[in-house]
């Protein structure tokens, strides 16, 4: 796809600056465009089918586990997410945290303080991540009045 000839090619990214000590510690995020690595690591809950002997009705039924699993593969996506999206940040490792142990996902929290940081700083460092990964109203609302003024000035 190509919107006026040009080919959007750079997924969105979002910066996020912990200044500590004089320096700056520079966490970037950015969007995860592909889930086809957590899909196979991850598979989501699926309802039991059921069919009616009576009537022929097949219906899907959660499990009485449903609910459960769901939260958990939920929290899973989400602790991906922060992840895959902090990949784009130059230098960062993790200790404990292997993609390819879902089990290990989670502790990007912990990592996180252990390494110094604040709960606020890590709650910065996650909206990063949101951001980079969806389209905030105050991202939408100046991108549509940059358009309209632009337009404005065209007539």
């Amino acid at each position: 796809m190509k919107l006026f000839g040009k080919k959007i090619d750079k997924p969105s990214t979002e910066i996020c600056v912990i200044p500590r000590d004089g320096k700056d510690y520079v966490f970037r995020a950015q969007a995860v465009l592909d889930f086809k690595e957590f899909d196979k690591l991850c598979k989501e809950p699926e309802m039991s089918i059921r069919k009616n002997v009576k009537t022929g009705e097949v219906s899907k039924v959660p499990s009485k586990d449903y609910d459960k699993q769901m939260d958990e593969y939920a929290t899973n996506r989400m602790n991906y997410l922060i992840i895959k999206s902090l990949e784009a940040t130059e230098g960062l490792t993790w200790d404990t945290i292997k993609m390819e142990d879902i089990s290990t996902w989670g502790n990007y929290d912990k990592e996180l303080k252990e390494s110094g940081l604040s709960a606020t700083e890590v709650n910065k460092i996650v909206s990063a991540v949101l951001i980079a990964n969806s389209l905030d109203d105050t991202k939408y609302k100046e991108a549509r009045e940059r358009f309209l003024a632009s337009q404005s000035k065209k007539a």
